[in-house]
């Protein structure tokens, strides 16, 4: 479930709404759909957490440096996702996996807050 990937396809296989994704394997893919692409997206690294690596686009070049932030900030430095921004209020959901099964043990708000270094 660390994986964003891999977890978004989960839910599409479950017949779950996902914002939509574009499929950019690498900073050179995004000359070749910029036609395709509509601002604001997002960047965000597969394997990131707590909002780092993350970054909203509005254009090709804010993109391209969104693109580089997250592979910067990615552990794995290989696999980004690039997906359209919605912005709106959202929350956690916590879930204890024990002996094999899922448990749903609560929910939190989610307010996006950037911390200074």
């Amino acid at each position: 479930m660390q994986n964003k990937i891999q977890f978004k396809q989960l839910l599409i296989e479950n017949g779950l709404p996902v914002t939509p994704r574009y499929d950019i394997r690498s900073l050179s893919d995004i000359d070749s759909i910029a036609d395709e692409i509509r601002f604001p997206v997002m960047t965000k690294s597969t394997d990131g957490c707590g909002s780092n690596g993350f970054s909203v686009c509005h254009n090709i070049e804010e993109l391209k440096a969104g693109y580089k932030h997250a592979s910067a900030t990615s552990a794995s430095g290989s696999v980004i996702i690039v997906e359209k921004f919605v912005k709106n209020d959202g929350v956690i959901v916590f879930y204890t996996f024990s002996n094999g099964k899922m448990h749903f043990s609560g929910l939190e708000d989610k307010y996006p807050v950037r911390y200074e270094e």
